[in-house]
């Protein structure tokens, strides 16, 4: 059974897996060779911070990584998201 961390971790996870996938331009693979489902915590995720207490995604800074696409719905699903920087972005 998992406990409730890891139910919020899988929360999250699911939330930038289906932000991931509205992303129609990678050029430098950033997003596309860095997030994956893998046993590796979002916290460890190229862009994405996590809060000490409870490891939940707290911050994205996707700034300059030269990605395109619309932004998910899901990532309203990132309870503990403070702070969301997606300048210098659509090459």
């Amino acid at each position: 059974m998992k406990g409730i961390n890891s139910f919020n971790s899988s929360t999250d996870q699911d939330a930038l897996l289906a932000f991931k996938a509205t992303i129609t331009s990678d050029i430098y693979g950033i997003l596309a060779n860095n997030w994956s489902a893998n046993n590796t915590s979002v916290c460890y995720w190229i862009g994405v911070s996590c809060g000490i207490k409870h490891q939940r995604v707290t911050s994205l800074n996707l700034s300059g990584f030269h990605v395109r696409g619309t932004v998910a719905p899901h990532l309203g699903n990132l309870t503990f998201l403070r702070s969301l920087d997606i300048s210098f972005n659509n090459s």
